[in-house]
């Protein structure tokens, strides 16, 4: 007879580790042992079972759990013999009925396989680790280990089985749930997208199955799925997923050999009376006994497997009678792997004693069933849009649109379909034309409602623009029919004509230019022309019909009318080309060279020597032209920095903020002509650049004037820029707060002083009016102004006055014998464009008389010399370094009489 009694005493405490880990012998846990006085028969289980004695893991969260024992060395018994019994070994056979997707394995340090012996030391002392992610549903599980213990009394030795259960409580998984929906909850319709996060740990051994039921009795299956909802309402949605596990169903073995002799059966006549353990990765599982025979099967089983190795093992069932019997007999372990993916049948596998296999099947292990809620709103309800102004405002005017006195959680302004982002109030100050509309959010409601678009019209009346007749008369072209009226404002304000409130100005007083006419649309909206400055074109004459060798002619003007500050310039043209008429034939002129200023106040004093290069023997036009004297052509003349010329002109920076602005320190960049920039931290001083942070809030903004040495952003241009000052300037910042920043630049007066530019010979004054910009939050912003060229000495055509006048013909004959007398390939001027220092080269053909002078394009002479009588080869080196500025020059050479003329730059 067995010890059926014989057992141990478990004093279990339980300490559960959470780590995301398998069942690997690596997993970090800590360990609280109980203690124990009085062994008892049973397991010792705390009043409290959902406390200590309970495993908890939660839903789909790697978990690793040890329950730890401590195994007695001793145990009382009473029958078959009353004493005390030695424990020699316990066997931890197989864990059972975990919730799926946990595992479980031994302490490998104190257990050799899963047998721990308490009469060693550290045989006293065992865990079992349940580790793995469980996608069971939440609840309370019940564990069976499968125990046995083995121990001996006056001499005799006996094992008896012990189960042991252990409560497992499955919680429920954090977040949202199983049910994922995309979205929820919408407004007016939506198609969602259901996707759910519960997976199989390990697709193989324990596939999953989704299924959808809807609430109009559609199905679906898979994830993720997706169902259209046309309509607002409440609609429910079930989730079944259906866990499978493939497990033992059936086994059968062949004894072979292995149960003989024995006391029990002395011969191989003798049956055997089999049984079989089986271990399909959760630990052993016997089959029981089935009486005697070499031959058996089990049908009925239902062992999961989680392992692709199945191991069997093969026992003969003694009598284990005390006095004669034997323990049982083990014919030996084989091992079955299975292929995934599993097709199904039996595997197999023998040793010399016998020839075991399994069967496989798969089952539904576990159904799990979630409902959830789909939630389609009804879409809320706005006012329409009200503007103050009406919908149609006049160019430059503005309204006001309003959502009305409702209160909104959110608000979104629309032009156009795209978005005005910043502006989320319930009201919209509009300038623009366009369809506009918002989307609001009521307060109480999720929904969106996108009012309907209101049109503002926008009516923009084009500025007129003042034009000249054929005969002298001033006009505006009007084809939309607009009320005109025409004003004087010569002495400096505005002044109706009475009666001119035609099209056409036929007559007018030039003494009360400048004038500007008004259109005024049906609508009353109102655009003004720029003033017209009145430059009436007058004629020209000459004191002679021709140009010879030593004589001079002067070309003169009359009858011009010209704002103040104005010249009449001479544009010179073939017979050929006819005389300058337009702009085109202008540029013409002006790409030859042959445009030369008045040299006095009513035209211009011509010589042989004073001719434009290029102009030879022949009939030409001599067209007056006006032109502003400010106004410079850069190609003409271009300072160098270093002549003198430079402008004392001061850029001042007036920064002002509100609340919440934030400058990027190093995004207020200042553009030089040149393209190179430096920002702020650059021009700043050096004692001051480290104190400056990245964003500049509006406390610090305020404080830069009375922290900059000097007490305000005040900068000349060349300290800001040490390059040639002259052309188109930049600043730009950006603002990544959310108040506004405005940027203001007064007036610039840049002047040039005659006492130290040798070019002109009184101070030159130019003003660039000053400007200010505002950065929106969150924006960025750039302004530009250009310094024109100083000094300006040169009038060019001024197209704001664009007048040409009557040309008179002058018929040139000067000296055509210069081939005779130089050979004019020879003649060099190098290097070109120089400093003011050049080499002159000639070959004069036979001894003459040669001269040569300097003048500018002004017709001023900077230098002359007489050379004497030359022949050869000439070399004359040239030094008026002190004498020349920048700009264009001509050297003109008499040679005998004869002219010959070379253009040079001296930068």
């Amino acid at each position: 007879m067995k010890f059926r009694k014989l057992l141990f005493l478990f004093a279990i405490t339980l300490f559960v580790s959470k780590t995301y880990s398998q069942c690997s012998s690596g997993v970090p846990s800590t360990s609280i042992w109980g203690t124990i006085d009085d062994f008892t028969l049973g397991v010792t289980i705390d009043s409290d079972p959902w406390d200590i004695d309970t495993l908890k893991v939660t839903q789909g969260v790697d978990t690793s759990i040890i329950v730890q024992a401590l195994f007695p060395k001793k145990q009382n018994i009473t029958s078959p013999i009353n004493g005390t019994a030695t424990i020699n070994s316990i066997e931890i056979q197989g864990v059972s009925n975990l919730p799926l997707g946990l595992s479980w394995r031994t302490d490998s340090v104190n257990a050799s396989s899963n047998t721990y012996h308490p009469q060693n030391t550290n045989g006293r002392y065992g865990a079992i680790t349940v580790c793995g992610s469980t996608f069971s549903a939440p609840g309370l599980k019940v564990v069976n280990v499968a125990i046995e213990g083995c121990g001996s009394i006056s001499g005799i030795s006996d094992c008896a089985a012990q189960p042991l259960q252990l409560y497992v409580l499955v919680l429920p998984g954090t977040g949202s749930g199983p049910v994922q929906m995309s979205p929820p909850i919408s407004c007016d319709s939506a198609t969602v997208q259901f996707n759910t996060t519960l997976s199989s740990t390990d697709e193989i051994l324990n596939p999953v199955s989704y299924s959808w039921q809807f609430h109009d009795g559609t199905t679906a299956t898979g994830k993720p799925v997706s169902k259209f909802y046309g309509a607002p309402g409440n609609y429910p949605v079930k989730m079944t997923v259906e866990i499978s596990e493939y497990y033992i169903s059936a086994a059968s073995t062949a004894f072979t050999g292995g149960w003989y002799p024995d006391i029990e059966e002395l011969t191989a006549v003798q049956d055997p009376e089999p049984y079989l353990k089986i271990d399909g990765g959760n630990g052993w599982v016997s089959t029981g006994g089935a009486g005697s025979g070499r031959n058996k099967s089990w049908t009925g089983l239902n062992i999961p497997l989680t392992s692709d190795t199945i191991k069997i093992q093969a026992w003969d069932e003694d009598t284990n009678t005390p006095i004669i019997g034997s323990p049982d007999d083990n014919l030996g372990t084989v091992s079955v792997y299975v292929p995934f993916p599993y097709v199904g049948g039996q595997f197999g596998a023998s040793n010399n004693n016998h020839a075991s296999t399994v069967t496989l099947s798969i089952q539904v292990a576990e159904t799990l069933v979630y409902w959830d809620t789909v939630k389609i709103l009804p879409p809320s309800t706005v006012n329409p849009l009200v503007a103050s102004n009406g919908f149609t405002i006049c160019g430059g005017d503005s309204t006001e649109l309003s959502l009305g006195a409702t209160s909104y959680d959110l608000v979104k302004w629309f032009k156009d379909g795209v978005e005005i982002l910043g502006e989320t109030n319930s009201t919209l100050m509009v300038t623009d034309a366009g369809f506009y509309n918002a989307e609001v959010v009521e307060t109480g409601s999720i929904c969106p409602s996108l009012t309907d678009s209101a049109e503002i019209i926008v009516e923009v009346v084009s500025t007129p623009t003042i034009m000249v007749t054929s005969n002298g008369g001033l006009y505006v072209d009007n084809p939309n029919g607009f009320d005109v009226q025409w004003y004087a404002n010569g002495s400096g304000s505005a002044i109706p004509i009475p009666g001119a409130t035609a099209d056409t100005l036929a007559t007018f007083n030039p003494l009360n230019a400048p004038f500007t006419v008004s259109f005024t649309s049906p609508l009353g909206c109102e655009a003004l022309s720029a003033p017209f400055a009145v430059c009436v074109a007058g004629i020209s004459s000459a004191d002679a019909t021709s140009l010879g060798v030593g004589g001079e002619v002067t070309i003169s003007h009359e009858d011009f009318y010209l704002n103040s500050g104005f010249d009449v310039a001479w544009a010179i043209s073939t017979e050929a080309d006819g005389p300058v008429t337009d702009m085109t034939s202008l540029q013409t002129a002006i790409d030859n060279g042959w445009v030369i200023p008045s040299s006095n106040d009513s035209g211009v004093v011509l010589n042989c020597g004073s001719l434009p290069d290029g102009v030879e023997n022949g009939d030409y036009y001599f067209t007056p032209i006006s032109a502003e004297a400010l106004v410079i052509d850069s190609i003409i003349h271009q300072p160098n920095v270093d002549s003198g010329c430079i402008s004392d002109a001061q850029l001042c920076l007036d920064i002002a903020a509100t609340d919440g602005v934030l400058l990027v320190a190093d995004s207020l960049i200042f553009t030089f002509p040149d393209g190179s920039t430096a920002n702020l931290r650059d021009i700043v001083p050096a004692n001051f650049q480290s104190l400056i942070p990245d964003t500049i809030n509006k406390a610090l903004i305020d404080m830069l004037p009375s922290i900059v040495p000097g007490g305000s952003l005040c900068f000349p241009l060349t300290g800001l820029y040490s390059g040639n000052p002259n052309g188109t300037w930049s600043i730009s910042a950006l603002n990544v707060g959310t108040g506004s920043l405005t940027l203001t630049v007064p007036n610039i007066v840049s002047t040039v002083y005659a006492d130290s530019c040798p070019l002109i010979t009184q101070d030159q004054v130019i003003t660039i009016p000053g400007f200010t910009v505002n950065i929106a939050p969150n924006s960025s912003s750039s302004v530009s102004f250009t310094l024109p060229p100083l000094p300006s000495n040169f009038p060019t055509i001024n197209n704001a006055c664009n007048v040409i006048g009557s040309a008179t013909m002058l018929s040139i004959n000067c000296p055509t014998g210069i081939s005779d007398v130089i050979d004019e390939g020879s003649l060099t001027l190098y290097p070109n464009p120089n400093n003011g220092s050049f080499t002159l080269k000639m070959d004069i053909l036979k001894e003459s008389s040669v001269k040569y002078s300097v003048y500018d394009v002004a017709g001023r002479t900077i230098f002359a010399k007489d050379m004497g009588y030359q022949n050869g080869m000439i070399y004359e080196n040239i030094n008026l370094q002190n004498n020349l500025g920048t700009g264009f020059y001509v050297i003109s050479i008499d040679i005998d009489g004869n002219l010959i003329q070379k253009h040079f730059i001296v930068k």
